[in-house]
């Protein structure tokens, strides 16, 4: 059977969506808050495959620390990385945080301060980023994908426009900006 075109992209008879690479959402977010802060990012409808979440620093950032990425549905924080997260404070323009690992490790800061190369440590041909499949809560419960860090006295500043990769395993999986 040939896909037929619904919405914005192809979609097999179980109204799928047909991706190769899978599709990319983005977020711009300005930070200028004191404390812990949970961000919102990205909504989480159905089921999905997230092959890359990660952020790039847009406008150098300013008292950052704890900084990880968690599941929020409404009542319950499930860890996407290591809770205790880095310190981000001071990463320059063009810098990356990146989900690249399996939950129990920190979020992974790449620095603009000197060229970027990185590659996954673990094994040769292996993605760089750290796949996981996400589910909305039962119920139609919102369910967000969160970008946490903590500050002292001082607001933090900065901003950053993540992106998540992610492909629909279920009919109405989707990725939206919050």
């Amino acid at each position: 059977m040939n896909p037929t075109q619904r919405g914005s992209f192809p979609r097999d008879e179980n109204a799928v969506p047909i991706v190769q690479n899978g599709l990319l959402t983005k977020k711009d977010i300005t930070f200028s808050t004191t404390g812990t802060v949970h961000v919102p990012l990205f909504h989480i409808t159905g089921s999905v495959l997230i092959n890359a979440l990660y952020g790039i620093v847009t406008t150098v950032l300013g008292n950052q620390t704890a900084v990880y990425f968690d599941l929020y549905d409404q009542s319950t924080r499930t860890v996407l990385t290591l809770i205790t997260g880095s310190t981000a404070t001071t990463l320059p323009a063009g810098s990356a945080i990146e989900k690249d690992a399996l939950a129990s490790v920190a979020v992974h800061l790449d620095t603009a301060a000197a060229g970027i190369f990185d590659e996954n440590t673990t094994s040769a041909g292996l993605p760089h980023f750290q796949q996981f499949h996400v589910g909305q809560k039962t119920g139609s419960i919102q369910t967000d994908i969160e970008y946490t860090y903590t500050t002292s006295d001082n607001p933090t500043t900065g901003a950053i426009t993540f992106y998540c990769g992610w492909v629909p395993l279920s009919s109405n999986g989707i990725v939206t900006p919050v």
